[in-house]
């Protein structure tokens, strides 16, 4: 009963048939994972202020601008397959917080701002940094939405967007500037 409360049931369904082990490892880490983006998304939290039932509207239409601005997003699924990786490895990014993922109507995405090309071959892998960022927001019990929305604005600090400052291998002064942001190194 509980895999079909999970997206992608069917192949939980499939592996039970297979491997059980590895169906009940595969759901109770959908379901961790789940708990985690539940748990985010119950704050809807941008930047001071905290959203509200009556401001899902509002939401809805940072968050569809967010991932505009972010280059559009990457179900699961797509990223692991870019990634070369498999969509459980993916996960374990996720909740290790090696990678930015948001919840939208109950699916988990990738901002494609989070990736860089990693060869010749067209394979991708995570923009370096991106874990410390996370990390800073995690510590701050800020959302991704959050981090997120940090990462697509210029920072004074960084005099560009921390993504830019990223790619330009500026990891410890975005790590500060997301610590500044979020007031973590104030005494």
């Amino acid at each position: 009963m509980l895999m079909g409360l999970l997206p992608n049931h069917e192949r939980l369904l499939f592996a039970a048939e297979q491997d059980l082990g590895e169906a009940i490892r595969g759901m109770t880490l959908k379901l961790e994972m789940l708990g985690q983006t539940m748990a985010a998304n119950a704050n809807h939290e941008l930047g001071d202020v905290i959203l509200t039932a009556d401001c899902d509207g509002k939401f809805a239409k940072l968050s569809r601008a967010l991932i505009r601005k972010a280059g559009g997003v990457l179900k699961l699924i797509d990223a692991a397959e870019a990634l070369q990786i498999t969509e459980r490895a993916m996960q374990q990014q996720l909740l290790a917080g090696m990678a930015l993922g948001v919840m939208s109507d109950r699916e988990m995405l990738l901002p494609k701002l989070q990736f860089t090309k990693a060869d010749d071959t067209g394979r991708l892998s995570v923009l370096p940094g991106i874990d410390r960022v996370i990390h800073a927001f995690e510590t701050a019990k800020a959302g991704p939405w959050s981090a997120l929305q940090f990462l697509l604005e210029p920072d004074p600090n960084l005099a560009t967007t921390p993504t830019e400052a990223l790619r330009a291998g500026r990891l410890d002064e975005v790590e500060h500037a997301a610590r500044a942001r979020l007031g973590m190194d104030e005494g």
